[in-house]
């Protein structure tokens, strides 16, 4: 479970260019360098074989293989499992108190904006003005009590602030074309690599293993989710990406397969294939998860039992390559936990998009139309769900880790509810006053602020370009 050496803490830069030779170079290096081990059978089948795990039965093949099976089962018995009966959504808080940190939050972004606009664009003034706003930030959640103190000293640490700006200035570097957005996006994941890494009793650090992973979100799912590409194109760099996923060296045929292999290279320079195998397998499961999510795109009449197993699989491959890469390899029951975490995050991102995906076509259990309360069940069961998965890591776990698994669920908690309150149609009136009874704010201020700061960064304009903790701030609301 232990990482290699030669990781910590390492914030090492790469060349983005990448093709045939320097593929080669890296495996051939990495053979001289480390002694070989026996690889467990590929995983991925060709594109056109795409199938939800559920289909794929004795066609998987090795160890790995029947993990993965035996974890999409385990999630599936999970959701199955939870009951349709109000969770413990946290303490009730009262109106005054929900009052009280809007209008500290309402302080907070007229002194993130008053300090972007005194702060200077020149080197030197710019590291001290963030500075300010890190300091800002953190005492902005500790004031506003927005979680306890033993879960802000986690995520609020200095380690982490550090990762979160060397991330962003990396992803620049990288693509200097990427949206706040999309560095939100990819930030997000590292920050779920950072949780495991405390979680597995590692320093908070970034690899560039960790870069290159994440940064695949914006130039693979959100590539594939464009409706302006043509469904050819999309599956013929689904199939080069299997290829390249798998081993085999490619030279780049595009500039954005050109970006997407340099981002797998960066991986490769950290995990040789021979030693780490489990890294690679993971990283062919969540190709196979999008392609199983894509071939669900548009399609009418799919079952709900295939778009739960094609959610779940999705999900779980993600967070458990995030394990591997933050491990190198892990046991059974840590990528178990790395897979159900990260089926419950998806099944959040589902509730949190279902607008979004009914108007593109993207199947979901949320997405489909229904009457008001229709999904009051599901968000109930998805609750319980979270409450399953975090269960069996509780079992004997030192202070360090019960603190931060009761982060991960009020953090999900609180992602729910918000999303839920996003969406008050779909719901009970009854149930929303429930929701937001729970919430760290009102539902209607929420979406205020999302304006407000909108609003406020037009008002910025460039300055904004020029802090990564304030432009994420902005992202966060967008």
């Amino acid at each position: 479970m232990r990482r290699r050496r030669d990781l910590g803490g390492r914030n090492t830069r790469f060349d983005h260019a990448v093709g045939h030779d320097a593929c080669v170079t890296a495996e051939e290096t990495a053979r001289e360098e480390e002694p070989p081990m026996p690889l467990l059978q590929p995983i991925l089948r060709p594109p056109s074989a795409v199938q939800p795990f559920a289909a794929l039965g004795s066609s998987l093949q090795g160890a790995f293989d029947r993990d993965l099976h035996d974890f999409c089962r385990n999630a599936m018995m999970r959701w199955h499992a939870a009951p349709a009966t109000l969770p413990d959504l946290g303490p009730q808080r009262s109106l005054a108190a929900q009052q009280a940190t809007e209008a500290k939050t309402d302080r907070f972004l007229e002194r993130l904006e008053g300090t972007l606009r005194r702060g200077a664009r020149r080197p030197k003034q710019r590291q001290r003005t963030e500075r300010r706003l890190e300091h800002l930030i953190r005492d902005f959640a500790r004031d506003a009590r927005l979680m306890p103190a033993e879960q802000l000293d986690r995520i609020g640490s200095e380690a982490l602030f550090a990762v979160t700006e060397d991330f962003l200035r990396q992803a620049h570097a990288f693509d200097a074309q990427l949206t706040p957005e999309d560095r939100f996006q990819a930030l997000r994941n590292v920050w779920i690599m950072n949780l495991l890494q405390q979680i597995l009793g590692q320093p908070v650090s970034l690899t560039p293993a960790m870069v290159g992973y994440s940064l695949l979100y914006p130039f693979t799912d959100n590539w594939l989710d464009d409706p302006a590409i043509s469904e050819g194109a999309k599956r013929a760099f689904c199939s080069r990406l299997a290829r390249r996923l798998a081993g085999e060296c490619l030279a780049a045929s595009s500039e954005h397969e050109q970006a997407v292999f340099a981002l797998v290279a960066k991986i490769e320079q950290v995990f040789p294939r021979a030693r780490f195998p489990g890294v690679y397998h993971s990283l062919l499961a969540i190709h196979r998860g999008q392609m199983a999510s894509l071939r669900l795109q548009g399609r009418e009449a799919v079952p709900q039992r295939r778009i739960l197993e094609t959610s779940l699989a999705k999900g779980g491959a993600s967070v458990l390559a995030d394990g591997y890469l933050v491990a190198g390899t892990l046991d059974r029951a840590t990528a178990d936990f790395c897979f159900g975490y990260g089926a419950a995050l998806q099944l959040i991102d589902d509730l949190q998009d279902l607008d979004d995906d009914r108007r593109a076509g993207h199947r979901t259990i949320f997405s489909d139309p229904g009457d008001a309360g229709a999904q009051d069940p599901l968000v109930m069961k998805l609750i319980h769900f979270l409450d399953s998965v975090l269960e069996r890591p509780r079992h004997r776990a030192s202070r360090t880790r019960t603190v931060l698994l009761d982060l991960v669920r009020d953090n999900c908690v609180q992602m729910i509810l918000f999303a839920a309150g996003n969406h008050a149609e779909r719901f009970r009136p009854s149930f929303v006053a429930t929701l937001e009874s729970r919430a760290v704010m009102r539902f209607a201020y929420a979406q205020r602020c999302t304006k407000t700061v909108r609003e406020r960064a037009e008002r910025l304009g460039e300055t904004l370009r020029h802090s990564p903790l304030a432009e994420l701030v902005v992202a966060r609301h967008r």
